[in-house]
């Protein structure tokens, strides 16, 4: 009795937690409830790994009935994207289909985003490259009032010169750029799924050979001289890349643990790979390269196997 007491008392915290991060998401979209509300499909896995995915299923749509009050209408396609991702990647992960469990969720938010995107274009009138065009420009306003107050004016003006360039090159990576950064955020949430639940085993996690075809052809595209050939091969070297990046942050991970690193000294070389840009190119490469070599077989110590 007092196990199942303990599990109700449980299953009761973190479907209140659950319930009342939704509602405050949906309220109350301001940027700290919004970092909150990044870890909730990691948070919707765990819940549902104590209610069971049925139940939390049918109890996680309660916060978007608040949708039916029109200042709520945005907030709740929000969450219910958020809340879907969840379901997508809880229902993977239980079949330990590791990879898609981040790609499938990425995607989904992807389809949410353009067809939000798609349909403010159309009540506009307006073209979707011109809105993608007008927060590339938007953003790059932010970086040039952070710029006046740090470069020199010779600097500034270089910048200003070079402007039109970068807006034209962020314009076009955009789309991977942006899946690129949801492919690191469900991620994490799978880590914090990993860290709680200790299943599935990430550190024996490889990218499907077949993918390295994706890698060939991304290349080759960006060697045509078409400038939308060019655009679409660098946008999927950008997301095969990211693929890529996680395998080798795997071989890592196995490195560290196999040798038995201190878990302090593991959470600062994690750290510095994710905070250096070089590293984690060299990092991804690790992953790529991995699909000849399998480094982990040379790493693991005698008389074990992987």
């Amino acid at each position: 009795m007092p196990q199942a007491d303990r599990r109700s008392t449980t299953l009761l915290v973190l479907s209140g937690v659950f319930l009342f991060l939704g509602g405050l998401l949906i309220t109350m979209p301001a940027p700290a409830t919004m970092t909150l509300a990044l870890f909730l499909p990691g948070l919707y896995c765990i819940w549902a790994g104590v209610a069971g995915g049925i139940r939390s299923g049918i109890i996680g749509l309660l916060p978007a009935l608040l949708g039916i009050v029109p200042a709520y209408v945005h907030g709740s396609i929000l969450y219910m994207s958020l809340y879907c991702s969840g379901l997508s990647m809880f229902a993977l992960i239980r079949r330990d289909k590791i990879g898609l469990s981040v790609v499938a969720p990425t995607a989904l938010i992807m389809l949410f985003l353009g067809a939000g995107i798609a349909i403010h274009a159309e009540q506009s009138g307006i073209s979707v490259m011109k809105i993608l065009q007008t927060w590339v420009h938007q953003v790059m306003n932010q970086v040039a009032e952070v710029y006046t107050g740090i470069l020199t004016p010779a600097d500034m003006a270089s910048f200003n010169a070079q402007r039109p360039f970068y807006e034209r090159t962020l314009t076009r990576l955009l789309p991977a750029m942006t899946a690129a950064t949801f492919a690191f955020l469900f991620w994490a949430n799978l880590l914090m799924v990993v860290g709680i639940e200790k299943r599935p085993d990430l550190k024996n996690w490889r990218t499907p050979d077949s993918v390295v075809a994706l890698f060939i052809l991304a290349g080759a595209c960006t060697l045509v001289a078409s400038p939308v050939v060019q655009t679409l091969g660098v946008n999927l070297l950008i997301l095969v890349s990211i693929a890529y990046f996680f395998q080798g942050f795997s071989i890592v991970a196995y490195y560290l643990s196999e040798h038995q690193w201190s878990r302090v000294l593991r959470w600062a070389i994690y750290l510095l790979i994710l905070s250096q840009f070089y590293i984690i190119i060299l990092t991804a490469a690790l992953g790529l390269f991995d699909t000849w070599f399998y480094f982990r077989k040379r790493i693991q110590r005698k008389g074990e196997e992987i």
